[in-house]
C-alpha cells in the first residue's frame, strides 16, 4: 500500500510536514480534493473550528505570533536588500586605492601621536601648564582626551 493510499485511508485533508516524505510525489493522495468531492462544495482550512476551545485560542495566539514573526523577518530582509543595493552603487575600492586609503590614516595617527609626545614633553619640563596642555590635546584629539578623563575618574 503506496503512503498516498494510507493518507486517504486516514481521510486527511493536507499531508503533514515530515522529513521522510518531503520532496516525494504523492500520486495516490487524493486530500482536500477528494472530501470537496464529496461534499460538493469547496472547503477552506482557515475556517474550520476547533471541538475544544482552549484549543482554538492557543493555536489561534500561535498563528498570530507566527505571522508577527514573519512581517519582521520580511522587514528585516528588505532593509537588508536595500543596503546591499546602496553598496552595489557604490565604487568598489581597488587594491591600490585601499592600500592608499590605509596609508593617509595611518600618516594621520602617526602625525597625531608624535604631536601628543612634544605635548608631553613640554608639559614635563615645565614650558606649558596642565590646563594648555589639555586644551591643546582636545584640539589635536578631540574626543579621545574625554575618554582618558572619564577612565580615571
Amino acid at each position: 500500500m503506496s503512503l498516498g493510499d494510507t493518507a486517504n485511508s486516514f481521510f486527511l485533508i493536507t499531508m503533514p510536514r515530515i522529513k521522510e516524505i518531503l520532496g516525494k510525489k504523492l500520486e495516490d493522495f487524493l486530500g482536500k480534493r477528494s472530501l470537496e468531492e464529496c461534499l460538493g462544495e469547496k472547503i477552506d482550512l482557515e475556517n474550520i473550528q476547533f471541538k475544544d476551545k482552549n484549543q482554538e485560542k492557543q493555536y489561534l495566539i500561535k498563528k498570530e505570533s507566527a505571522l508577527v514573526k514573519r512581517e519582521q523577518r520580511e522587514t528585516a530582509k528588505k532593509e537588508m536588500e536595500k543596503k546591499i543595493k546602496i553598496k552595489a552603487k557604490e565604487k568598489p575600492k581597488s587594491r591600490s586605492q585601499k592600500k592608499r586609503a590605509k596609508k593617509e590614516v595611518d600618516m594621520k595617527d602617526f602625525a597625531d601621536f608624535c604631536a601628543e609626545e612634544r605635548l608631553v614633553k613640554k608639559l614635563k619640563k615645565g614650558q606649558i601648564s596642565a590646563k594648555e596642555y589639555e586644551r591643546r590635546m582636545k584640539e589635536i584629539d578631540g574626543d579621545d582626551l574625554s575618554d582618558l578623563n572619564d577612565d580615571e575618574n
